[in-house]
């Protein structure tokens, strides 16, 4: 917010004095600035969420398709993976240390793209071995219920079938 702040009181201009169309023109002015500068996008990002919460009336369209076409001119940029060895030898030492557990939450959130806490919500009847693949049938997610991962890697399959032989109860 002070950074809006600033720019208004350059431009010798008050927030409050502006209707809603004018502050979505104002901030879509000052969003393509931001991006033809080289600012982070973030930032614009948090102040146009903050505003939104200031006054959840206002929808500030043009600035969101704005801030959108930024996202898409400049797209946000990622980490790269974990090396396939650190999360092997993640494994490795979960196992050293009696945590198989870990070790296959390790597995399964790296091979099959899972976040931690799907991961951590399957039990021993969400996972069927078919065919030389594996199939995780996964509750709850963020995207919807009832998703289904297939995984084919051998090594996957065969870290996840040993582990499942150890811990699962005897029916």
């Amino acid at each position: 917010l002070q950074l809006l702040n600033r720019e208004l009181a350059s431009r010798d201009l008050r927030w409050y004095d502006m209707d809603e169309a004018e502050q979505d023109l104002f901030l879509s002015e000052w969003l393509v600035e931001g991006y033809e500068e080289g600012l982070s996008r973030s930032d614009f990002g948090s102040l146009l969420s903050a505003l939104g919460r200031l006054n959840p009336r206002v929808r500030y369209k043009t600035a969101w398709k704005v801030y959108d076409t930024w996202g898409v001119l400049q797209p946000p940029q990622q980490a790269p993976a974990a090396p396939p060895e650190l999360i092997t030898a993640m494994m490795v030492a979960s196992f050293a240390i009696g945590r198989a557990e870990l070790a296959m939450v390790i597995c399964l959130c790296y091979s099959a793209l899972l976040r931690v806490g799907e991961s951590l919500q399957l039990t021993f009847k969400d996972v069927f071995f078919s065919g030389g693949s594996l199939v995780l049938c996964l509750a709850r997610t963020k995207r919807g219920m009832e998703q289904k991962v297939v995984l084919t890697n051998t090594i996957v399959v065969t870290w996840m079938s040993r582990f499942l032989a150890l811990v699962t109860p005897e029916a």
